[in-house]
């Protein structure tokens, strides 16, 4: 009987060793199991830090590239040895830190896809990646000036108040029968020079208006203009409030007092707001007939050189000029017109067309894309 019962404790004492290595073995693979579920969830969670350090990155170049357009006017630069791409200055076609040696980067360019050669409108392309390098991300948006005339004027002249021309010049409109519209009355019969229309059955021009005859291609004494406020007679060309226009289109803005408006020789493309009474002097040429301006002078402008304008040139106050302003595209006071120099005015309803782009840049809305559109070698 003892012999029987040694052998069942024994018996006894091998199924607890072996439900003791059971449970350990499982004790263990529980903890195996949740130890790689941890480093699992660790890494994907540091995953997702790099994926978002990148796309953060990307997005401030992206900004960056938007910011350095719209302060240039187009994308400038250099192009690359394709010539597809142009390169912003100071190293951004290289990676770029966003805030320090061992944080994430970007690096940013313009691609001239959307209208070959005009660099008013064009994609830029952004890269970002993480701190580590192992995350990149690509983001791409179309961006264009905005139009910097909401109603381009249909004459070449138009002006508020009176317009007394006592000099020389010219004001041609090839495009049709009207020459100068004003709110008062318009008086150059000390004018040395006439108007030219559209030649009613050939080519070219034929004079219309002189010192000795006023036709009708002159409209004057118009209430519908001379009773419009400061506010509507600005609007009705540009669509926005002076301050609004100001911010949101002037790619330039410019002190007289502070700086010369000599500066503004070669400027293209833009819209120059010069803030106060300007004096042109010298000989600049302000726009091309493909890339026209905006000038706005907000204030009187006086003039005793030789300037050449094209696109539109709007001014706030009077103009009186003592020299000679040429502008191709057209003109329009808000005040009085009076001057003895000699202002030639050409309409050119195509070059004023030119300016659907002159504003600063924006991005255009359903133009932004968060996927890999493009090989960045």
């Amino acid at each position: 009987m003892n012999k029987y019962l040694k052998s069942a404790a024994r018996q006894r004492g091998m199924a607890t060793l072996m439900v003791s290595i059971v449970m350990l073995m499982s004790v263990t693979l529980i903890v195996l199991v949740s130890a790689q579920t941890v480093v699992t969830e660790q890494r994907i969670i540091a995953n997702e830090l790099r994926a978002k350090q990148a796309f953060e990155a990307a997005s401030a170049g992206l900004s960056y590239g938007l910011g350095y357009f719209q302060a240039n006017n187009g994308a400038g630069g250099t192009t690359n040895s394709s010539g597809d791409y142009y390169d912003l200055p100071g190293g951004f076609s290289s990676w770029t830190d966003v805030a320090s040696a061992a944080g994430p980067s970007f690096r940013v360019r313009f691609n001239d896809d959307v209208e070959m050669g005009d660099l008013k409108v064009l994609t830029i392309e952004a890269q970002g990646r993480s701190d580590d390098q192992s995350a990149v991300k690509s983001l791409s948006i179309i961006a264009s000036g905005s139009p910097a005339l909401a109603l381009p004027p249909s004459n070449p002249l138009t002006a508020r108040g009176f317009i007394d021309l006592q000099g020389s010049g010219t004001i041609t409109n090839l495009e049709s029968n009207t020459t100068i519209w004003s709110g008062e009355q318009v008086d150059f019969t000390a004018m040395a020079a006439n108007t030219i229309i559209k030649h009613p059955s050939s080519g070219g021009g034929i004079e219309a208006s002189n010192a000795s005859n006023k036709g009708i291609d002159i409209v004057d004494n118009d209430t519908s203009l001379s009773t419009l406020s400061d506010t509507d007679y600005f609007q009705n060309f540009f669509g926005l409030s002076e301050s609004n226009y100001r911010s949101s289109a002037a790619g330039i803005v410019i002190d007289p007092v502070e700086t010369s408006l000599s500066t503004l020789d070669g400027e293209k493309a833009t819209v120059i707001w010069v803030d106060g009474d300007a004096s042109f002097t010298g000989s600049p040429e302000i726009g091309t007939a493909d890339e026209p301006v905006v000038l706005i002078v907000d204030g009187n402008m006086f003039g005793a050189g030789n300037v050449t304008i094209n696109g539109i040139l709007f001014v706030t106050g009077n103009w009186t000029g003592t020299g000679s302003l040429d502008i191709n595209g057209a003109a329009v006071v808000r005040g009085d017109v009076n001057g003895t120099g000699s202002l030639d005015v050409f309409y050119d309803s195509s070059l004023l067309g030119n300016l659907n782009t002159a504003g600063k840049g924006v991005g255009l809305p359903g133009t932004w894309t968060d996927f890999p559109s493009f090989v960045w070698n």
